[in-house]
């Protein structure tokens, strides 16, 4: 059996890569790429779920990490990285929490996930909902990249926060990095550099593509895109 696609860092320790799933409430898991299978185009669609969709018991300490998962329960988003990535996970009210790859539970591809709550101290699922997330490879914090994180709210204004801004941030803790007014809500966060540019389209088809030298940086004065 060939194993998964992984590297080494300097201690010599396997970097595995690994798909990150999350779901609408707020429950995640880490799962392993071999749980996954090519497939020639044109052949039946695989039907298992990623998703727990029943209500399942486990033994053990995962008791009480394994909650009943609603029918509703919609996929939220699928990341494909490696297990000794940072995650930073962005809030609708502009705040931001990290977390390691690791630190979420490594499960089959059909088992239930595990609330963020569980997983990030002094996250509350009621308060707060995970908007956006952003895997950063292992070490880009600490080199001196140009490379930044574009923050673009439901009304359509957006922001970019220098990637460098999140190197101090410690699992358990918090920084606002948009402030967000009235009833608008962060709900993208993109991970690019100062030769892209940002192409924002609305409901009703319109767009506008400044490039990101323009954007306003890590300041109160956000700029509004078209609506």
């Amino acid at each position: 059996m060939r194993k998964p696609a992984g590297k080494e860092d300097d201690e010599g320790l396997a970097n595995w890569q690994c798909v990150l799933v999350f779901g609408s409430k707020f429950h995640a898991k880490r799962v392993r790429t071999s749980e996954w299978r090519a497939r020639r185009v044109g052949t039946k669609m695989d039907t298992n779920n990623v998703l727990d969709k029943k209500s399942r018991a486990t033994e053990g300490d995962d008791n009480e990490a394994a909650e009943e998962v609603q029918g509703d329960e919609a996929l939220s988003g699928v990341y494909c990285c490696h297990e000794f990535d940072k995650l930073l996970l962005f809030t609708q009210h502009g705040m931001v929490y990290t977390l390691q790859v690791l630190d979420a539970p490594l499960k089959k591809r059909d088992a239930a996930g595990t609330p963020i709550s569980n997983l990030v101290p002094g996250f509350s699922g009621g308060e707060h909902q995970v908007t956006s997330v952003i895997t950063v490879p292992q070490g880009l914090l600490k080199d001196q990249v140009e490379e930044c994180v574009v923050l673009v709210s439901k009304y359509g204004v957006f922001k970019k926060v220098p990637l460098s801004r999140f190197r101090a941030l410690q699992p358990g803790r918090c920084i606002k990095v948009m402030d967000v007014q009235g009833s608008d809500e962060l709900l993208w966060a993109h991970r690019t550099s100062e030769t892209d540019a940002l192409l924002v389209a609305s409901k009703q088809g319109k767009n506008c593509a400044p490039p990101l030298a323009r954007i306003a940086g890590a300041r109160p004065s956000s700029r509004r895109a078209v609506s």
